[in-house]
């Protein structure tokens, strides 16, 4: 499986230089490419492969300005774009996305014209070593006689064999980061005895996770999230109505912020995806169900809930981090339909309304958390669960302070001692 290394790049005024000229010409061959790509599959022709493309561009000068390790990477990265591109379009053609996709553009800002700064990829170790702190990488011959050496600053989190190199720029922090595509083994599985688990997804509960046999379902609350996601929006709100008054839409401050209200809502995601598997493990589960929510938002206006679902909300990112650390952790993720798992009672199958959004009641006068209900019935929809809890379920909130998620002990309904010297100490 693969995995990436991330490093910061530490460079000084001449260094960063020269990487915004190789960063320049690889845009520039990348537009030659694309221009060729596209005039071939508007007229209706086929689109050039790797190789083909190799061919027709080795003795362009925007291929030869480059390293042939870093020219060739740009257009297999060309190559990609259109195989994603044309994969997209056969999902659309069978109805399983909702857009049709578009055109691989070019590296060109629309407003100015001028060619952005994006991505410097080289193809293999013969071209770059990292060692340590220090990074080294092949340059044009114009530019350097030697190789480029650079410091980096960051944990070398994988070991394996390594692929792609890409230096990306971010253009709100004015830093370069090295990404190195790592190839290493999946972990072994032990053969045992299999053991469910499943997750209710939702805006202002993140996750309720229910495990097979255990009495207590754990419910992650969004509220310090959801009011840290608004802190931000009213920074950057105040922000857009200070630069419209100057005739601007943009700048590199309102860039930061976003990427600062981002980034603080996917570390709380890291911690929620590490406290949950850290609960799968010591609990022995080696199979979680997680609910497929594919359109659930389209078409849907929620009125002032509407930042909260379709902006706050980021399900699909929640997932992906998820099924990362499940994968690490040698557990299965499967995603299934949710269809029917909030409008019936889990504890007697009658058909339930939902007075209010966050409970379901049911006709034999069952009341339930929404998202206790929704976990426990997509738990024991699988046919292989046979321990089943008895009664009405218990449940654990836990919050984010900050840097983890910790249990609120007044939030515990039906206490269970079992259930309850079972959960990590701190979330």
């Amino acid at each position: 499986m693969r995995r990436v290394n991330v490093y910061r790049v530490i460079a000084d005024r001449a260094l960063l230089l020269l990487l915004r000229i190789i960063a320049d010409r690889c845009a520039r061959l990348w537009n030659t490419a694309q221009y060729i790509c596209r005039q071939r599959f508007l007229a209706g022709e086929k689109v050039p492969s790797y190789a083909r493309l190799c061919s027709l561009l080795k003795e362009h000068e925007a291929y030869r300005a480059l390293p042939s390790d870093i020219a060739q990477e740009v257009l297999k990265m060309v190559r990609e774009s259109w195989n994603s591109f044309f994969k997209n379009r056969k999902n659309y053609r069978a109805g399983k996305i909702p857009e049709p996709p578009g055109l691989p553009g070019y590296c060109k800002d629309r407003r100015t014209g001028h060619r952005l700064i994006r991505c410097i990829p080289i193809k293999c170790t013969r071209s770059y070593s990292i060692h340590g702190s220090e990074f080294s990488m092949t340059a044009p011959s114009d530019l350097s006689s030697d190789r480029l050496r650079m410091r980096v600053r960051g944990c070398t989190r994988w070991n394996g064999k390594p692929g792609r190199a890409e230096l990306l720029w971010d253009a709100a922090r004015n830093v370069w980061y090295l990404h190195q595509s790592v190839k290493v083994n999946a972990p072994t599985r032990r053969p045992r005895r299999r053991r469910w688990a499943a997750v209710d997804r939702g805006a202002r509960i993140p996750l309720a996770l229910a495990i097979e046999g255990v009495p207590e379902v754990l419910v992650f609350r969004a509220r310090e999230l959801w009011k840290d996601f608004l802190y931000w929006s009213r920074q950057i709100a105040g922000l857009q109505s200070r630069l419209r008054t100057r005739g601007m839409h943009a700048s590199r401050e309102l860039r930061r912020m976003y990427a600062r209200r981002r980034e603080r809502l996917l570390a709380a995601y890291r911690g929620l995806a590490r406290t949950v598997v850290d609960i799968l493990k010591r609990h022995g589960v080696t199979d979680l169900i997680v609910g497929d929510l594919t359109g659930i938002r389209e078409n849907m206006d929620f009125g002032p809930l509407n930042e909260l679902v379709h902006n706050f909300w980021s399900f699909a990112e929640l997932l992906r981090i998820l099924k990362d650390a499940c994968e690490r952790a040698g557990i299965r993720v499967h995603e299934k339909p949710e269809g029917g798992t909030s409008s019936h009672c889990v504890l007697c199958g009658e058909d339930a309304a939902r007075p209010i959004r966050s409970r379901v009641l049911c006709r034999n006068g069952h009341e339930l958390h929404a998202d206790i209900n929704g976990a426990l019935n997509l738990l024991y929809r699988e046919p292989e669960v046979r321990a089943r809890v008895e009664g009405r379920p218990g449940w654990r909130t836990l919050r984010w302070n900050g840097h983890r998620w910790v249990p609120i002990e007044s939030a515990c309904r039906v206490p269970s001692p079992a259930a309850t010297s079972r959960l990590p100490p701190g979330g």
